[in-house]
């Protein structure tokens, strides 16, 4: 795996019904109204405090060595100017009380329905699927745990999941010729119009779990050419390809971990990060799906000893697209970087992702001022 990458899968590919490693992908005709979601996860407790609520009032050992820039949702750390430049499409929420300081925390899925499949699940962030959206790809084998995509470091690209092709499909579309020529009301007429379904399902299928991997490297350049630009690329193309949800883990370089030097990581992933999100942003307007950012808890808002900021239960989401309300704000943290007003908890953050992706969700469980 190339350098920079280390320890997670790069991308977590989510897909609500999508095939399993070993198995073809089916495309589906049905129709739904729910959006594709990308969410855009910093794993490793990214800190709010050098993104969404810099702690422009505070003392220097609370507001930390990261300046603030202003923008449509308010003042937001320096490293951020690309974000800021299409902030009035987005919608923020600085309260989010993520309940927990550890990075493998389990209180979204306490029954542990996801966990048998490997997962790790955090309260204050979403990093994998978390609601049954709708998909043009679903799963032979009835397995639904989606697959992950690793950054190839010798060939420098993404690895499709293998596709298993039919070793019988040339002599079955030889026999489907011949059955062609059978009356209509004929029980072989039914039967070729059923694996006629099928074999077309099934390079329907293929073509649409590969095509991602040859758009993205279109918009690399745009992205980014690096690795979070090339994965949330990557990431991109899957919602336009009608993947339920697609999650892009992001943990490039030091990742967001930063218990030492918060200015030194922040000035190497928040900058591809920064044009990454901004431009996963334009395209979800453009192409009709929703994207969040988040992760999942924050960072202490006193700075440590050793100019980082270690585990705290404060964090943050971005949202956009979908019927999230473009320069909605809500909730503050105070000058000493505890939530002012307006906590909000995992659930009350899970119905309102699901409701800006147009799913039925009772109002009264969401965060109804950055929603339409």
């Amino acid at each position: 795996m190339e350098k920079g990458l280390h320890r997670r899968h790069f991308l977590e590919v989510g897909l609500a019904g999508l095939a399993a490693m070993a198995t073809p992908a089916i495309a589906s005709t049905k129709r739904d109204t729910k959006l594709p979601l990308v969410v855009l996860f910093n794993g490793g407790a990214q800190s709010p405090y050098e993104f969404t609520s810099p702690l422009v009032d505070s003392v220097s050992e609370y507001r930390g060595p990261v300046g603030s820039i202003n923008s449509a949702v308010g003042p937001i750390g320096e490293h951020w100017e690309e974000f800021a430049s299409v902030a009035k499409h987005a919608a923020v929420v600085r309260s989010v009380d993520a309940q927990n300081t550890s990075h493998t925390a389990k209180h979204l899925f306490p029954d542990g329905s996801l966990e048998r499949h490997g997962q790790r699940l955090a309260s204050g962030g979403i990093p994998y699927v978390f609601y049954d959206a709708p998909s043009n790809f679903s799963d032979l084998s009835g397995i639904k745990p989606g697959f992950r995509v690793n950054w190839d470091g010798k060939q420098k690209r993404f690895t499709p999941p293998p596709i298993v092709p039919d070793p019988n499909l040339r002599k079955r579309v030889k026999l489907l010729e011949q059955l062609d020529r059978f009356p209509t009301d004929s029980p072989a007429v039914a039967l070729m119009q059923k694996n006629r379904e099928l074999a077309t399902s099934l390079l329907l299928g293929g073509d649409a779990l590969t095509r991602p991997f040859v758009e993205a490297e279109k918009h690399y350049e745009r992205y980014g050419d690096n690795p979070v630009g090339k994965g949330a690329a990557l990431a991109a193309e899957f919602a336009k390809s009608g993947a339920g949800v697609t999650v892009f883990y992001n943990e490039f370089g030091p990742g967001w971990d930063l218990h030492s030097g918060i200015k030194e990581g922040t000035d190497k992933i928040a900058l591809p990060t920064d044009l990454a999100l901004k431009e996963l942003i334009l395209d979800a307007r453009r192409f009709g799906f929703v994207v969040v950012c988040l992760s999942e808890h924050g960072r202490t808002p006193r700075v440590n000893s050793s100019a980082g900021r270690d585990h705290h239960n404060v964090s943050f989401m971005v949202g956009a697209g979908g019927k999230f309300r473009p320069e909605a704000t809500y909730g503050s943290v105070d000058k000493y970087g505890e939530i002012a007003d307006n906590p909000i908890k995992a659930d009350q953050l899970i119905h309102t992702i699901r409701h800006a992706c147009g799913e039925e969700v009772e109002r009264t469980k969401t965060i109804n001022p950055i929603v339409t």
